[in-house]
């Protein structure tokens, strides 16, 4: 069995909330975000990657499991736009919110569970294409089972 690594980014790509653009991993280089946005963190996007064998046997044949983090980034609005973090700053809590509802109320791959590993930079962002942003970094836990 495969890992489902690309299924599960496009599977949350394919997800809805109001008001957020989902991007998938084959539209990382068109960086013209026009709103808020959710997206795969090109730079760590695979983080603690960490497979465990569960039973005697080859790698071939032995049951293992895998975990391993996937990054998003949360980009609200692009710094300056208004008049500082404060001034949208509620908007842009409450859209976090409903997209954490979606992502944790949501099964991404019925045979993957998925946790919430951590939220980071909640505030100020910096995305690829290297402008500022109001968002955040999230870090989204994985394990699945393989053979």
């Amino acid at each position: 069995m495969a890992l489902q690594i690309k299924t599960i980014a496009d599977n949350i790509a394919a997800l809805t909330v109001v008001g957020v653009t989902f991007y998938p991993l084959t539209q990382l280089d068109e960086w013209e975000l026009t709103g808020p946005t959710f997206f795969p963190d090109p730079i760590d996007f695979i983080t603690n990657f960490q497979p465990t064998v569960d039973s005697f046997g080859t790698n071939a044949t032995a049951k293992m499991h895998v975990e391993y983090d996937l990054n998003f980034s949360f980009a609200y609005e692009q710094v300056g736009q208004e008049y500082g973090l404060w001034a949208i700053y509620d908007s842009m809590v409450t859209l976090f919110g409903q997209i954490m509802d979606v992502l944790l109320t949501t099964d991404v791959v019925g045979e993957v569970d998925m946790s919430v590993r951590g939220i980071s930079q909640f505030g100020v962002i910096v995305i690829p294409n290297n402008t500022q942003w109001h968002g955040c970094k999230i870090a989204l836990h994985f394990m699945e089972f393989v053979n």
